[in-house]
């Protein structure tokens, strides 16, 4: 039973090499394919452009490797594009991000062997011929907006297999010194080798900016719902009630009991001793003490606290049953606490 669950787990273990190792072979084919393909600065075939994009690099420029669509294209640079596949080049919508680019000041250096493709593309982008350049090869100078587009159909003079029997180097850093840039991206995107478009260039670094916020609101809001900051209180007491809640459940009591002069009673001598307190009374003051204090307090002068008064003690001493009356004397009574309270 052992030596069979051993070899039940030698089992899993193989398969889940052997799945390992394919999809290893796998990657590597793709990335073998996506190097050496024919026209991209990655290739050192004949047919490749690393040797020139080498020599860019040496010369002194910054020469990078560009896997995106022109729209993400930085300004301020040259784009080098050689033997484009023209169905991405020429896609409506690439055209019309290459000429808002080209329109901004920047600069194109196009390299190809097809005379007639770039005709349809100096139409859609509405280049204008501006001159032949008097660097080797003869390059065809267009210009788009402030930008410029520099054209060869020398092809074969800027591959691998062609550039040291040529003037092809030498005519690649002539041009490049004419435009000044120092930062030289080789645009491989048009080699079907690009990234595509991802969310993460869409929203740009706000957008990222914006998520990543979201997220940790989440993340603290979540332990705030979810867990307790401290330990619980334990509390070995019963809590009472405050004073007012006693007053007014005992008040809902004798209102039941259609007892209205005791639920003013309770009222009225809970107005005197807040009065007495707001007036800086220690004991109990009689009624004509609180009316003398209240005459001279200003706050206190225009309350009417003598005519309530009376009209208070009236009500209570003759155990009035006019709802009336105590509607106007409880609400005359509620009315000044709010102010003092």
């Amino acid at each position: 039973m052992k030596a069979k669950l051993i070899l039940k787990k030698a089992a899993i273990y193989f398969l889940i090499a052997a799945f390992v190792v394919f999809i290893g072979l796998i990657v590597m084919t793709l990335k073998d394919n996506k190097k050496y393909n024919d026209y991209t600065s990655f290739s050192a075939a004949p047919h490749g452009e690393k040797a020139l994009y080498l020599l860019a690099d040496k010369m002194g420029y910054n020469a990078l490797r560009f896997k995106k669509t022109v729209r993400f294209m930085p300004d301020g640079v040259t784009m080098v594009v050689i033997q484009p596949d023209t169905d991405t080049l020429y896609d409506d919508i690439e055209i019309k991000y290459l000429k808002m680019w080209l329109e901004k000041g920047n600069s194109l250096m196009l390299i190809g062997d097809d005379n007639n493709n770039f005709n349809k593309l100096q139409e859609k982008l509405n280049a204008a011929s501006e001159r032949n350049d008097s660097s080797p090869l003869n390059w065809s100078i267009y210009k788009v907006g402030q930008g410029k587009i520099f054209v060869s159909y020398g092809l074969e003079s800027f591959l691998n297999g062609g550039l040291n029997d040529s003037d092809g180097a030498v005519s690649f850093i002539d041009v490049l010194d004419k435009i000044g840039s120092k930062t030289v991206y080789f645009n491989e995107y048009y080699h079907n080798l690009g990234e595509g478009l991802t969310i993460r260039d869409i929203i740009g670094f706000p957008g990222e900016l914006a998520i990543f916020q979201i997220i940790l609101a989440l993340i603290v809001l979540y332990f705030a719902v979810s867990k307790r900051f401290g330990k619980p209180v334990t509390v070995f007491e019963i809590i009472k009630r405050k004073e007012n809640e006693n007053i007014y459940a005992l008040s809902n009591i004798y209102k039941s009991s259609k007892a209205n002069s005791y639920v003013l009673d309770v009222m009225f001598r809970r107005l005197k001793r807040d009065l007495a307190k707001y007036f800086g009374m220690d004991s109990m003051p009689e009624n004509d003490e609180l009316i003398s204090a209240a005459s001279n307090d200003g706050r206190a002068a225009n309350m009417d606290l003598k005519s309530g008064f009376v009209r208070c003690e009236n009500y209570i001493n003759r155990d009035s049953k006019n709802m009336q009356e105590f509607i106007y004397l409880a609400t005359w009574i509620e009315k000044i606490r709010e102010e003092i309270v």
